[in-house]
């Protein structure tokens, strides 16, 4: 009766770029092991009972990889960088870097989502999820990104959610709760 959290693989964008509502492809590579991790991922953590899914195709490549029957579930998007999205790291000015830095937990990065109102919404999917997971004995995988995953590690291991930003999170990257 897990909940099951992955990270999606690798995107067909170079590195540097600002992305977390912008809807990008995985790379080619990453389409080619689609068939190798699922199998490892259902392996190691499944077979999943319900799997849930990210709107960005970068998620619902590999959910539809795993079950055709994947529901598309909003809470689970990546946070939004607003007019950041797109742009180099390195050309959003530094004193907007600082400031985010500074406040992670309120300041809203390029005008989109601070992480309290990311928080806001995967919190109550998690806690709901669970619940399912736990009521039915199903065992339930959403393929996801890395900030919603920083904040579920972060709840789940009763951190501050300002620190949820500072959990690594690789791609391809399965945590398992309950």
């Amino acid at each position: 009766m897990p909940l099951v959290l992955v990270r999606h693989l690798p995107v067909a964008l170079e590195k540097g770029i600002c992305y977390g509502r912008t809807d990008v492809p995985l790379s080619d590579e990453s389409q080619a092991q689609l068939p190798d991790f699922t199998r490892q991922l259902i392996a190691e953590h499944g077979p999943f009972n319900t799997v849930f899914t990210s709107p960005r195709q970068r998620c619902r490549w590999l959910a539809d990889t795993i079950s055709v029957h994947s529901t598309v579930e909003p809470a689970l998007a990546e946070v939004d960088f607003g007019r950041w999205e797109g742009k180099r790291w390195v050309d959003i000015p530094k004193q907007d870097i600082e400031d985010w830095t500074r406040d992670v937990l309120t300041y809203s990065p390029g005008g989109g989502e601070s992480l309290m109102a990311m928080a806001r919404r995967v919190i109550p999917w998690l806690e709901q999820t669970t619940a399912y997971a736990q009521r039915t004995g199903q065992t339930v995988l959403a393929v996801t990104h890395g900030g919603p995953i920083r904040v579920a590690i972060a709840v789940a291991k009763k951190l501050p959610l300002d620190k949820a930003m500072d959990i690594p999170v690789g791609f391809g990257w399965a945590v398992r709760f309950g």
